[in-house]
C-alpha cells in the first residue's frame, strides 16, 4: 500500500476507524512524479508547486518512519542501457 495512504487516512479519518494498518519489515519502493513539458521552462508558479509538493510530501512520508530518498532524473543515456 502506498504511504501517502496511511499518512491521508489518519489525517481525514475517512473511513472512521475501520482500516488497521499494520507495520510491514519488507523493503518497497514507491516513486512519486512531477511530469512536465520538454520544450518550454516551468513557471515560477510551477516551480514554487512543485518545490511545496515535494517539501509537504517528504514531510508526511518522514512522520511515518518511511525513509524517502530523492533519486535523480535519468538521462537519455540511462535509458540507452
Amino acid at each position: 500500500m502506498d504511504p501517502l495512504t496511511l499518512v491521508t487516512e489518519r489525517e481525514l479519518d475517512i473511513a472512521k476507524g475501520q482500516i488497521i494498518f499494520r507495520p510491514f519489515d519488507a523493503s518497497v519502493r514507491y516513486e512519486y512524479a512531477i511530469l512536465t513539458p520538454l520544450h518550454r521552462p516551468p513557471s515560477r508558479l510551477a516551480t514554487r508547486v512543485k518545490r511545496d509538493w515535494m517539501q509537504t510530501l517528504y514531510e508526511m512520508l518522514k512522520s511515518i518512519d518511511a525513509a524517502p530518498a530523492h533519486h535523480p532524473r535519468l538521462t537519455d543515456e540511462d535509458h540507452a542501457l
